[in-house]
């Protein structure tokens, strides 16, 4: 079985770990050849979804494995037992982030810390019209630092950074301090960022399904159970 785990927001990776068949628990629950063949089948799965992702600055081509860009969806890529069909379940696991009200949510939309709640799923089986907020697009308010200019304006930060169309554009920030500034701050982000919401039909680009029919061919099942 593939995933992603799905599990509640206040304490996901804690559960996922419970699972592993290296628990006193799981392994009590499988006759000894069981457990190694789950086991050895969740790692081998595991291990080619993982290595079947390649890091990019760049979007994977459809049905291709998704590219690397932040990290966390094969770092949180785990596999575990599932008691009630007592089979293996190899995905990434949905997280959670503690907001600002100290309440602790299922992440949703791209993050650049931690996975998205439904990001993983969608890679895997495409999307329709996704209507996602565009993550680096900031609400702003008067005394944030926000991209005032496209080029140098003398006398404030600027640095060269990488637009929403993936080319590098000089961009210069200050201090809001006026009504004024904050316009010409969301004017100039809305251009250098790209809109406040992105709406897309996006192709799938699975890594879970393969890696899970790559280890059922026969070849591979033998190779499992040899020795076991």
């Amino acid at each position: 079985m593939i995933g992603p785990f799905v599990t509640s927001t206040s304490d996901a990776l804690y559960k996922v770990k419970l699972t592993f068949f290296d628990r006193d628990r799981v392994r009590a629950a499988l006759d000894k050849r069981t457990w190694k063949f789950l086991s050895r089948f969740g790692a081998y799965t595991r291990s080619d979804a993982k290595q079947s992702m390649r890091r990019s600055t760049h979007a994977a081509p459809p049905y291709h494995p998704p590219a690397v860009h932040e990290g966390s969806l094969k770092k949180f890529l785990y596999f575990g037992f599932d008691k009630t069909n007592r089979s293996v379940v190899i995905g990434p696991v949905k997280l959670s982030r503690r907001g600002s009200n100290g309440e602790r949510r299922i992440l949703e939309g791209p993050s650049y810390d931690a996975l998205g709640g439904e990001v993983p799923n969608v890679l895997e089986y495409g999307g329709n019209r996704q209507v996602i907020p565009n993550p680096r697009r900031k609400k702003r308010k008067i005394g944030d630092y926000g991209a005032i200019a496209i080029g140098r304006a003398g006398g404030r930060s600027t640095r060269l950074i990488r637009n929403y169309q993936g080319r590098e554009v000089m961009v210069t920030f200050a201090m809001i301090t006026s009504p004024a500034m904050l316009d010409k701050v969301n004017a100039t982000e809305a251009i250098v960022f790209g809109p406040e919401y992105q709406s897309f039909d996006l192709k799938p680009r699975p890594y879970m399904g393969p890696a899970f029919r790559k280890n059922l061919a026969p070849a591979k099942l033998e190779q499992i159970w040899a020795g076991i």
